[in-house]
């Protein structure tokens, strides 16, 4: 099934475990029923009504409001009928239950026997190049130089041989045979420049300015330098000259790299040396050309990588591509990638789209699509889902406002993009286009006129991000930050080994963005080596949710220590929720505070009578939490808990 997004766009002038499936998991009390669950269905057509869609050609409806958004497409594969309605889909046999092999995980939960109802997909589990290794780098689009014979206006250039690496400290010869090769008399101006890595020692040239060639004459020139400076990590995508001479309106280059000798600060690597730690620049990370930390696998060395293999990592992190990723920690992320969601696209401040007070709320995706690129898009991500998942990719409902220029929403506040979307979402519930900004999923305003500093677009917590300009696959990277992908671009590592993907900021300037270490934080892999892809031990359509991991103890510093999570429960089972905040309260004491789900709150005295909790030996809590998502049809849905319980301490 292809997952749908419902995207809201404003545009612009200028532009963050349950392996089987299980019953519920109980509380710290089995005798203990959790409280009555509120479940709360908000439709989105409310929230949708005043929108339009804009067509070419047919006149809003007159109707309060205006033209209902379109019907959901139907899902892949699937044709309309005769009648408008869906034709019946070919039945498709069950698979086999399997059972996965050691570096496999499965796309669906585990049977009760540990098999797989689904497809077995790959798992990388291990920090490989997915490029060419080269000077004990890995390179993933590197232009080779090599020193090979050329012909320069009748003069050839014919080096003699020069090692694959010298290192630092080393001092080496080389010659360059030059031979007139036509039936004249030839002069050769000598104008060279050693390069910066390398110090001319001698050559058999010094002091000329020029060398005289009879017809057919052959010369050799003769130079000894010593490496002075390593280059290997500066000249990420070729070699460089050792020297190069000016020739007319051309230039020839004797080219060679300069690798890391022996050093108190340098680690071994296969045959090779590097920096521990490498800070070209001042400060440190000025030029994103530094690393703090890098490690060696399988005798590559990753400039910027934590991990090689999961047991790099602590704190049950799985290492995806060199870098450590934890269930746990996930980002920016307010939603997993998967089932159907809302998106909202304001585009703001365009020239060729004026300001009409009567289309604010208009929706523009007929008309925009195109120019949004959102097909080649859901192309990209459906490409990447069959990749990893061997599912289609989510599904995508967009809303797209034009037409709407910051002065009319925000004349006098700041332009951070915190604040730009709180004034946009302000105007947009007084214009009557939408009730909340939790009508959505997520939220993408373009607009030249935001400040998010030296870059072209950013992301927030609850889905919001920002662009300056219209781009596909920046627009594709914002978003993948909402499901919980990290930049790949800030050290070393994104002129290496991160180059070509989508996080390491390649926008489609060295062809199709890969994905490496984000298909691991956006729940794509099994992190916890489970045998199940992450994705699908998260609930996507909750029908309710469940307070866990209950525990309450007397600290030795005076205090209560308090925790608990929330998980969803779907189909009976039991998954977790990317969920941010959730309170803790307790009756007894009319007290609470909100905390991440799985933290531990500390409460202290006068807040709670410990000697009270202590000989009663457990404590009334209760958790409070809500959760919002989009269902199958398009409809935004509040699932609401509050459990109380009686825990009894932990020793």
């Amino acid at each position: 099934m292809k997952w749908l997004y419902r995207v809201f766009v404003v545009g612009a002038l200028c532009f963050g475990w349950v392996a089987c499936a299980s019953p519920p998991i109980s509380t710290e009390n089995p005798g203990e029923e959790l409280s009555l669950e509120v479940t709360t269905e908000r439709s989105s057509e409310a929230a949708s009504e005043p929108l339009q869609d804009a067509s070419p050609g047919v006149e809003p409806s007159e109707e309060a409001g205006s033209e209902p958004l379109p019907e959901p497409s139907p899902e892949a594969g699937q044709e309309a009928g005769p009648e408008g309605g869906e034709a019946e889909p070919e039945a498709t046999p069950e698979p086999i239950p399997q059972r996965c092999q050691k570096d496999e995980a499965c796309n669906a939960l585990l049977t009760s026997e540990g098999l797989c109802p689904g497809d077995c997909i790959p798992q990388k589990t291990t920090t490989t190049c997915g490029g060419a290794v080269i000077h004990g780098l890995c390179k993933r689009d590197f232009t080779p130089r090599n020193n090979a014979t050329r012909v320069i206006d009748g003069l050839e250039f014919k080096p003699g041989p020069v090692p694959d690496l010298v290192k630092e400290g080393e001092t080496k010869s080389f010659t360059i045979e030059v031979t007139n090769t036509t039936s004249q008399a030839k002069q050769l101006a000598l104008s060279y420049e050693v390069g910066s890595s390398w110090k001319l020692v001698q050559a058999s040239f010094e002091g000329k300015v020029a060398l005289d060639f009879k017809a057919n004459e052959k010369k050799t020139l003769s130079l000894t330098v010593t490496a002075v400076q390593a280059d290997v990590l500066t000249n990420p995508r070729s070699v460089g000259s050792i020297i190069t001479f000016a020739l007319f309106r051309d230039a020839f280059s004797l080219v060679g790299a300069v690798g890391y000798a022996d050093g108190n600060d340098r680690e071994a690597c296969g045959s090779h040396f590097f920096p521990k730690t490498h800070c070209p620049d001042s400060p440190c990370n000025k030029s994103r050309r530094h690393y703090y930390q890098a490690k060696c696998c399988q005798g590559v060395w990753f400039p910027g990588a934590a991990c090689c293999v999961d047991s790099d990592c602590i704190n049950n992190g799985g290492c995806v591509d060199g870098q450590c990723v934890r269930l746990e920690s996930r980002g920016l992320a307010n939603t997993p990638a998967a089932g159907h969601q809302r998106f909202l696209i304001v585009l703001s401040d365009r020239l060729d789209i004026p300001s009409d007070p009567s289309k604010v709320c208009t929706n523009r995706v007929k008309e925009l699509r195109k120019e949004l690129k959102l097909d080649e898009f859901e192309a990209y991500f459906n490409t990447l889902s069959q990749k990893y998942l061997k599912k289609p990719a989510p599904k995508f409902e967009y809303v797209v406002l034009a037409g709407i220029n910051t002065p009319d929403f925000n004349p006098n506040g700041q332009r951070d993009l915190n604040s730009t979307h709180a004034a946009l979402e302000a105007y947009l519930v007084k214009k009557g286009c939408i009730q909340s900004a939790n009508d959505f999923d997520k939220r993408m305003i373009i607009t030249g006129n935001i400040d998010i500093g030296p870059f072209t677009g950013r992301a927030q917590t609850e889905g919001r991000m920002g662009m300056k300009k219209i781009d596909m696959y920046l627009f594709a990277h914002e978003l993948m930050h909402t499901y919980g992908a990290r930049d790949l671009y800030l050290d070393l590592g994104g002129t290496f080994q991160y180059l070509i993907d989508l996080m390491g900021n390649n926008l489609g300037s060295r062809g199709t963005p890969e994905f490496g270490v984000s298909w691991g934080e956006i729940l794509w892999g099994d992190l916890n080596r489970n045998g199940v892809i992450d994705q699908f031990e998260y609930a996507v359509y909750p029908d309710s949710l469940i307070a866990t991991e209950l525990k309450a103890q007397l600290s030795s510093k005076g205090g209560l220590e308090v925790r608990a999570s929330v998980m969803g429960i779907e189909k009976g089972v039991s998954k977790k929720l990317d969920i941010r905040r959730i309170k803790i309260e307790l009756p007894d004491y009319k007290t609470d505070v909100e905390v991440i789900p799985g933290s531990t709150v500390v409460f202290t005295p006068p807040q709670v009578d410990l000697d009270a909790i202590r000989q009663k030996g457990s404590v009334k809590v209760r958790v409070v939490a809500s959760y919002t998502f989009t269902d199958s049809n398009f409809k935004r849905v509040e699932r609401k808990l509050s459990s109380e319980n009686d825990v009894t301490l932990t020793p």
